[in-house]
């Protein structure tokens, strides 16, 4: 297994491959995908699991990359020891709830190349409903928590990337292409740059 390492989220667009749902012609300004009426909480108030929200960020953090994001509403089912936190990677988890998630590599459907991926725009409690960024680049404008780098395992070049067991873990970014098998992954999105 390679190191862990990490990219640049402005490298990093995802795509939509989660379970489908509908998308509610609601909009949230910057900051609202994480109120705390509807985001990391026990009972959802307003919002159905796998509803969507599709946003633009207008690029305006420097660094950041503009286009439009989609965020799906999902359940935290387990957590790693180290819990989810804002920019965290996670994945499917065994539970039979087709919208929970987990960052958990022994608890997820399939770390590597796992069949779909979200991103958690805060830290998030075990068992609780939130938004998680399913589509588009990592909106910098529109989650202030965004920026920076996330973790990977060391072999994402440019091109498409999947969910990852870390040494850390955890679930990072992966590439979708395996080497010395040369078969593909189930592929979240892809990189502009490979991690470094």
């Amino acid at each position: 297994m390679a190191t862990d390492s990490t990219i640049d989220c402005s490298a990093i667009v995802l795509r939509d491959v989660a379970p489908p749902g509908p998308v509610r012609p609601d909009t949230l300004a910057a900051g609202e995908f994480t109120n705390s009426n509807f985001h990391n909480v026990l009972v959802p108030r307003h919002y159905k699991l796998g509803e969507r929200i599709v946003a633009y960020d207008d690029g305006s953090v420097t660094g950041s990359r503009k286009g439009w994001c989609t965020f799906m509403y999902a359940k935290v089912y387990a957590q790693d020891a180290t819990v989810i936190v804002a920019m965290g990677l996670c994945t499917q988890d065994v539970a039979a709830d087709q919208y929970a998630v987990t960052n958990d590599p022994d608890s997820c459907l399939l770390a590597l190349g796992g069949p779909w991926g979200c991103v958690a725009l805060s830290a998030m409690t075990n068992l609780y409903h939130g938004w998680f960024l399913v589509a588009g680049p990592y909106p910098e404008h529109l989650v202030p928590a965004f920026g920076g780098t996330v973790p990977t395992d060391g072999n994402v070049a440019v091109g498409g990337v999947c969910t990852a067991a870390l040494v850390a873990g955890v679930l990072g970014l992966g590439s979708c292409i395996d080497t010395t098998a040369s078969v593909a992954r189930g592929c979240i999105g892809y990189a502009t740059i490979a991690d470094t």
